[in-house]
């Protein structure tokens, strides 16, 4: 339960982040392996955002031609990705995810300090 948590906090305080806290989390504290972690990091942040999008809906905050439009390319993403996930080493998905966190983090770097 802290686990998720921490996740909804993430998501519900910048708009994301709940997969680069989930996937450590479900590995590492729950003890998943990743081929498991995946999916249920998938379903539990997508539902936690899910929440998140009702609740600011009521605010009319969402931007829907956006959220429709990555929206669709995850749900288009998401089962190609677990596909291809089969039939790969857990050192590389685990690798995989850290290296997308890094990318992800030095983008968001570059925004906020240039």
């Amino acid at each position: 339960m802290a686990s998720g948590t921490a996740v909804g906090l993430a998501l519900g305080l910048t708009g994301g982040g709940g997969s680069i806290f989930a996937m450590p989390l479900l590995i590492y504290v729950l003890g998943l392996p990743p081929d498991r972690a995946v999916p249920v990091s998938l379903a539990a942040v997508a539902l936690t955002a899910l929440m998140g999008a009702v609740l600011a809906a009521r605010d009319d905050l969402p931007v829907w031609p956006a959220a429709a439009t990555f929206g669709l390319g995850g749900i288009i993403g998401a089962p190609v990705g677990i596909f291809l996930a089969r039939g790969l080493d857990e050192r590389i998905i685990v690798g995989g995810f850290a290296a997308l966190a890094l990318i992800s983090m030095l983008l968001f770097r570059k925004r906020v300090y240039r």
